[in-house]
């Protein structure tokens, strides 16, 4: 989620060509485990996210897709929803399984999980995504800012719904 909505301000709305980005990590090293976090609405009488092309996508490059209903107050609107603390624990309870962690996430709040990754797990990690903050790029063992090479040539209509494109 963060990795779509911040690459689209950076790069005037264009969309990741997850494919080049796979590819990339691919020479970094064995890829073990792909998952997509993020957060999306929900149809309340089926129970599916409303973005199922973006779902069939990922899914279909090798991603385990961790998604969570975007939440509502009482008056029915939207409250953040974020993934961070999922994604902190998937990194926990998988830490034995992986010596490099790519993060494709720009998230100052993942710092705890990317301090704690290197100084008690002595693993990698890696930021790979789009306006990395100083305090994440200082801290992370490398910082990768997604470069042109690994952009669509289409643009979406909005930062939240990544599969309404412009043609």
């Amino acid at each position: 989620s963060n990795l779509f909505t911040r690459n689209g301000r950076k790069h005037n709305g264009r969309r990741i060509n997850y494919k080049s980005l796979l590819d990339y990590v691919s020479g970094l090293g064995s890829i073990v485990e792909k998952k997509a976090f993020g957060a999306q609405d929900q149809d309340e009488s089926t129970g599916e996210f409303n973005n199922q092309s973006f779902v069939a996508v990922m899914e279909q490059d090798g991603f385990t897709v961790v998604y969570k209903p975007i939440h509502k107050n009482q008056k029915g609107e939207k409250c953040k929803t974020t993934s961070n603390v999922e994604i902190a624990f998937t990194a926990i309870e998988d830490v034995a399984n992986y010596d490099l962690l790519v993060l494709g996430s720009s998230e100052v709040d993942l710092l705890p999980l990317t301090d704690r990754l290197r100084a008690e797990h002595n693993k990698e990690v890696i930021v790979l995504a789009s306006l990395i903050d100083d305090s994440l790029r200082d801290r992370a063992t490398m910082a990768i800012e997604i470069p042109v090479s690994m952009l669509l040539n289409r643009k979406i209509k909005g930062e939240k719904n990544a599969d309404a494109l412009l043609p």
